[in-house]
């Protein structure tokens, strides 16, 4: 089977579902095990090929593809300073003490008719603490396949 013939099963498998001549959950779960399996594939074959290039230009083509080789990005860690870890940690904790406060806020406003806000802050009549709801997003609906 060649590259082409994969390319060409799943174009056909998605127009095959627009026709409803296969169901969609079934081919979704083809298309996401065949995602993996080039994942895998891939994970496997990607350092082999970055050896061989080695000895190429910066831009080569090999069997009419056009490649270009790109250093590796340089990363700073600063976890190892204790100075950076206290301050990342005081800041951690302060920041979940806000979202703590703006969830009680967020599910106030859901739950109460009796609210106090105030510019778009709810009132805390325990504490006297206005305190700025949190906001909500969603993400769409998803399918998760089992093993």
């Amino acid at each position: 089977m060649t590259t082409f013939d994969v390319i060409n099963h799943v174009v056909c498998l998605a127009e095959d579902v627009k026709d409803g001549k296969v169901h969609a959950i079934t081919a979704l779960g083809e298309l996401r095990l065949l995602a993996k399996a080039l994942t895998d594939a891939e994970g496997i074959v990607e350092p082999l090929a970055r050896e061989q290039a080695e000895n190429m230009p910066k831009e080569f083509i090999h069997d009419g593809i056009k490649w270009t080789k790109r250093p590796g990005s340089r990363k700073l860690t600063f976890d190892h300073i204790p100075q950076y870890m206290q301050v990342k940690e005081d800041a951690a904790a302060e920041m979940e003490a806000i979202a703590v406060k703006a969830r009680w806020a967020f599910d106030q406003v859901g739950k109460r008719v009796d609210l106090k806000i105030i510019d778009g802050k709810v009132l805390n009549e325990a504490t006297g603490e206005l305190v700025e709801p949190a906001k909500a997003t969603y993400t769409k609906d998803s399918l998760v396949m089992g093993k």
